[in-house]
């Protein structure tokens, strides 16, 4: 049992009866206190089967109405209860209650499409929405995929909740009216991992960075959960200019491993997808590795390992070949050879041959604080949609020697 509390339920006839409510891992389980009979149970699960939530308070009495009804209306029922306890049972449920859509949040500003800042009001307390239209006001396909992509990101991040790890950004509340459902996120006001590497902040200590990334990628990896979209965009911090506040954000296409037994949709960002993903039937968690070791690529070298040319389709292309600039890592290799060598590891294009995360966070570059020095650069290339002018196969460098991969 996760929580309990006592509450009255109001009847049509607005008599009041005394409840429990429980909330456990299976969901909200609401008795008669007198007999123990059990008038509901709401099962947890994604947004179709959540609950619709309406909120009433009371500040004279001190007391909280709330209406719980199923999508489906099969249930409905009205419940009182002092607001102290209503505010831990609103966080007991939160990411597993569907509300209708309150008016005490203010939309600020446009974040990306159909991305929204909100604030809410009366306070300096600020969300991330990301929302979709229903199907019966929207057939469009980039809303439809929209759709199925926050329906994913709730499932995942719901069920991270009772598996939390702090580097994990956290879903607030869920939030619909007739036309459209959106999901409330943690805002982060610290920015992108992208935007963190600037000229004049470039002192990142990158052994912080992946340490912590590896870690919730471990996490997610001993859960089954694989990512499939990490990048630095998806990196966020949850402090200006402090790495050590990085979170990992947009589950979209994370997946549980038992999705891919029925369909290994083919998705990711061109760069920092695997190149298994585009080329087998069948992949694995390592396909966050090689995500990850782009980002590691990019912090050290401030470059992407395959460019970013103007063309899609050559730029796939080198992805799919694990051929990337060998280059840009001299100047990496000679100041930090562990950091070179565990990235190349990293972008191994056989799978089998990767490392998993908890194997990277074994290597020698973790086994002692490393100073990280200023790098001589003058950003010239630092857009990544410059296209790289020397490629070189990965194979072509002699690894560190580590632990078979399997």
């Amino acid at each position: 049992m996760l929580f309990s509390c006592q509450g009255n339920l109001i009847a049509n006839d607005q008599s009041k009866y005394e409840v429990s409510l429980l909330v456990s891992h299976l969901g909200l389980t609401i008795k008669m206190t007198s007999t123990d009979s059990q008038i509901a149970f709401i099962p947890r699960g994604t947004i179709d089967s959540s609950l619709q939530w309406f909120r009433e308070v009371n500040e004279t009495s001190k007391m909280g109405t709330v209406d719980l009804e199923t999508l489906n209306h099969n249930i409905k029922v009205t419940i009182e209860i002092e607001i102290s306890i209503l505010q831990k049972l609103e966080r007991q449920l939160r990411g597993k209650v569907l509300y209708k859509r309150r008016p005490c949040f203010k939309r600020i500003s446009g974040i990306a499409n159909f991305v929204f800042l909100l604030q809410i009001e009366g306070t300096n307390n600020y969300l991330v929405e990301k929302m979709a239209f229903f199907p019966h006001i929207s057939q469009d396909p980039s809303n439809l995929t929209r759709l199925e992509q926050i329906k994913q990101e709730q499932m995942i991040l719901n069920n991270l909740r009772d598996h939390p790890h702090p580097d994990i950004i956290q879903l607030e509340e869920i939030s619909c009216d007739d036309n459209s459902i959106s999901i409330l996120l943690e805002y982060c006001p610290g920015g992108d991992l992208l935007k963190f590497l600037n000229p004049n902040n470039y002192n990142i200590n990158h052994q912080l960075v992946m340490k912590k990334l590896l870690n919730v990628v471990q996490h997610l990896h001993s859960l089954d959960i694989l990512h499939r979209d990490i990048k630095l965009q998806n990196v966020l911090l949850r402090k200006a200019n402090d790495a050590s506040s990085l979170v990992l954000a947009d589950f979209g296409l994370a997946c549980l491993k038992s999705q891919l037994l029925y369909y290994n949709m083919r998705c990711g960002t061109p760069g920092y997808t695997a190149p298994e993903v585009y080329t087998e039937t069948i992949y694995d968690q390592k396909v966050d590795i090689f995500s990850c070791g782009v980002v590691f690529f990019n912090l050290l070298t401030l470059k992407n390992p395959f460019g970013s040319s103007k063309n899609p389709h050559t730029l796939v292309m080198k992805n799919i070949a694990a051929d990337y600039d060998l280059t840009h890592l001299d100047q990496v290799k000679s100041k930090n050879p562990m950091a070179c060598d565990l990235v190349i590891q990293m972008l191994k294009k056989d799978p089998k041959q990767r490392p998993s995360a908890a194997q990277c966070l074994q290597h020698p570059y973790f086994s002692k604080e490393i100073v990280e020095q200023k790098e001589d650069s003058t950003f010239d290339n630092i857009q990544f949609n410059n296209p790289i002018h020397q490629t070189v196969k990965v194979s072509q460098t002699k690894p560190h020697q580590m632990p078979q991969f399997k």
